[in-house]
């Protein structure tokens, strides 16, 4: 179902899509076409804008926060949060949640969708996680499809390191592509031990199997 742009938001086509998670139905609204959005991106400074499309990561996570019964009053952290899929599964599950994202306009989008489905323990803020500037410590630390550049990993282990509460827990989905042992392994040298799980994803008429890798301190 394709609408006009609202007023908070990017002028550009959006698109109403449906992701049905078990217990939950999301109502995310997306960028039709991300060809729409190449002219607002400046591409010598950043990457393309990944965030507008639904990925299968970001739907396996959020299946897999939907069947935790242990979200309830947790404060969790969605870092890379796009269109705000997971978050939203993760305070549709018990959790407050702060969404975040280095670009401004997902920011935009996330919160609107988090709005959308009637979240009300819900923030978004634009954050880099290279240079993260947060106060106090989250229970869940949360990433769909975030664990793809090399350069990335120092960064995220250690804004793990130093804002995820003594009992918490670090989740992250991707589509098991061979990188993601390198930061596997750096989490191992930073005292995490890991749960290892595979989401089946219907999306787009196929199959996706993601990869969770669910972490706390050793």
């Amino acid at each position: 179902m394709l609408t006009s742009p609202e007023s908070d938001l990017l002028p550009c086509r959006t698109v109403e899509k449906r992701v049905d998670l078990g217990p939950y139905s999301i109502n995310l609204l997306t960028v039709a076409d991300v060809n729409d959005l190449l002219d607002r991106t400046d591409l010598s400074q950043g990457e393309p804008p990944y965030w507008a499309e639904l990925w299968a990561s970001s739907v396996g996570l959020a299946q897999y926060l939907c069947r935790d019964n242990g979200l309830l009053g947790r404060r969790a952290l969605e870092i890379g949060c796009g269109l705000g899929l997971a978050g939203i599964a993760a305070e549709k599950a018990g959790a407050s949640v702060l969404l975040t994202d280095v670009n401004p306009d997902a920011v935009t989008f996330a919160l609107h969708n988090a709005r959308r489905n009637a979240c009300r323990n819900v923030e978004a803020r634009r954050l880099n996680w290279r240079f993260p500037a947060l106060e106090g410590m989250f229970d869940l630390i949360l990433g769909s499809d975030v664990i793809y550049d090399l350069d990335n990993f120092g960064p995220i282990v250690q804004l793990i390191q130093t804002r995820l509460a003594p009992r918490g827990r670090a989740i992250f989905s991707e589509p098991r592509r061979d990188i993601a042992h390198d930061f596997f392994d750096a989490m191992k040298e930073s005292c995490f031990t890991c749960v290892r799980s595979v989401e089946e994803v219907e999306l787009s008429d196929h199959t996706h199997r993601i990869g969770i890798a669910d972490f706390d301190r050793s």
